[in-house]
């Protein structure tokens, strides 16, 4: 039976992370809401999605379907653009708006929808003379922030739903729910950043294929805890919830065109006991412009506490992991070493434990080294000649030192004010503006179906023309909840 609203809020409250942002970051997590209100939103069709083609033709320059600041999340505001009905000077259009066809907005009957929160660098026409090449950097409209968006669901509705084409991609039978997923509930909080940043060496092109670099509108990352019922029913009360997991969503674009929408995603995750908490608050740290998420578990004395000293000699115990995740980030080529000592450490493990994890990590280290040697003799490794950026953002935010991280700013639920690791004289702090009754995602159009209507599936930042592995167009929401299945799967 599905959790009632009132015990997913408990768990949403309960749960509610902190959230570390270096002071080096321009935004907070916004409102969903307002960033669509405020945008614009196009159409347009696949494969290439040509510039002439984009939303409508009007005085010699395309249109988008509804103007800036016209689209309505009301559905008492379905007037169709007839009229002004929040007085701001653009008639406003229901995204959700029936006609004849159906849902024009939400599922047009062909082509793409995107949204256009801030348009591109060179103008925010579009015409023949406009590049529209890349997504605009500079200050964004004040927008409700900080904000999350919770979603909470149970791993075994999720599966069922699915039915057994769905679930065939996890390479499960119909109606399989393996023991490991069963009884599981996902408590997952979303957060919206207007603007992605993700430097060209970051990315598998040089230059003479990409000048600009990664940076898109738009950019989702989720941070999920994991957790098993202990109690039956819709009224689930929170501490009838046992946390096993939380989970750390990570991207990067163009480092692999061998994905879906030439992205490399994953969950990574940590065991419940591992992570820094406070009253079952996680600590998560977002990566500065990225904002891919990461736990953090500082260095610890021997008595088990805390030691902000330890700062100052390197990174936390968690440097190992997060170093991995970096390599696969800045060098596509680490990924394929890396996939190969794994694969020789599992072989490796059959001989007999940890000895035999290490002999068949040795044997991958040396296939792939030999690999290595062979593409850097067909020059397949040469490096292309950069011309001059601004040095890129660091992605991996645990290898501060103490000073650093005493200056990060924080967000965390009401009621706690003084965050560990932090100089709260030093950083800002704030509390999340989103209470859990409202996050809920239940019943939006925006991000949930109830059988009846769909939702919006589109892009939600503009579309660059000219853009190679999609590196700098507006990403749909991830499928998070197909991802926490898979990384519980790959636990086994």
């Amino acid at each position: 039976m599905p959790l009632s609203p009132s015990a997913k809020a408990d768990l949403v409250a309960r749960f509610t992370p902190l959230l570390y942002l270096s002071p080096q970051e321009p935004d907070y997590p916004v409102s969903p809401s307002d960033y669509v209100e405020r945008a614009a939103l196009w159409n347009s069709y696949p494969p290439h999605h040509d510039k002439a083609t984009w939303g409508r033709l009007s005085g010699g320059e395309r249109r988008p379907l509804i103007e800036r600041g016209g689209i309505s999340l009301d559905p008492a505001e379905d007037v169709h653009g007839a009229s002004d009905p929040d007085g701001d000077g653009v008639a406003e259009s229901y995204l959700g708006q029936r006609n004849d066809l159906g849902y024009p907005f939400l599922s047009p009957p062909e082509g793409e929808t995107w949204l256009d929160f801030a348009a591109w660098q060179d103008s925010v026409r579009v015409g023949p003379d406009t590049g529209n090449r890349r997504t605009h950097d500079r200050p964004r409209p004040t927008l409700r922030q900080p904000w999350f968006t919770a979603d909470v669901w149970e791993v075994d509705d999720y599966l069922a739903g699915l039915g057994s084409n769905g679930t065939a991609r996890f390479g499960l039978r119909p109606r399989e729910v393996p023991k490991l997923l069963g009884g599981i509930v996902v408590v997952a909080f979303h957060f919206l950043f207007p603007w992605h940043r993700q430097p060209r060496r970051r990315t598998a092109l040089g230059p003479q294929d990409d000048p600009y670099t990664g940076d898109y509108e738009g950019d989702w990352t989720t941070f999920a805890v994991i957790a098993r019922r202990t109690d039956e029913g819709p009224e689930l009360p929170a501490d009838k919830v046992a946390p096993l997991h939380g989970a750390f969503g990570q991207r990067w674009r163009g480092t692999t065109p061998d994905f879906e929408d030439h992205a490399t995603a994953r969950m990574q995750l940590v065991p419940w006991s591992e992570l820094l908490t406070v009253n079952d608050h996680p600590v998560v740290v977002a990566a500065s412009g990225t904002h891919n998420l990461y736990p953090h578990n500082p260095p610890l004395t021997a008595a088990g506490d805390v030691d902000p000293q330890g700062m100052d000699f390197g990174a936390s115990v968690a440097e190992p992991v997060h170093k991995l995740a970096k390599d696969l980030a800045d060098d596509p080529w680490s990924r394929v070493f890396m996939t190969k000592v794994v694969a020789g450490a599992s072989v490796g493990g059959g001989l007999g434990g940890l000895v035999g994890a290490a002999v068949g990590a040795v044997v991958g280290v040396l296939a792939s080294a030999l690999e290595a040697a062979e593409a850097e003799k067909q020059g397949w490794m040469e490096q292309p000649k950069l011309t001059p950026d601004p040095p890129p953002d660091q992605d991996n935010p645990l290898v501060d030192d103490w000073e650093e991280l005493e200056q990060r700013n924080v967000v965390a639920p009401a009621g706690i004010n003084a965050p560990p690791l932090i100089d709260t004289a030093r950083s800002e702090l704030r509390h999340w503006t989103s209470a859990p009754k409202e996050s809920l995602v239940d019943g939006s159009i925006l991000f949930t179906a109830d059988g009846e209507r769909p939702t919006f599936a589109g892009r939600w930042g503009v579309r660059c023309v000219d853009d190679p592995f999609l590196l700098r167009s507006g990403i749909a929401y991830p499928d998070q909840r197909a991802a926490v299945v898979d990384a519980l799967l790959v636990l086994g």
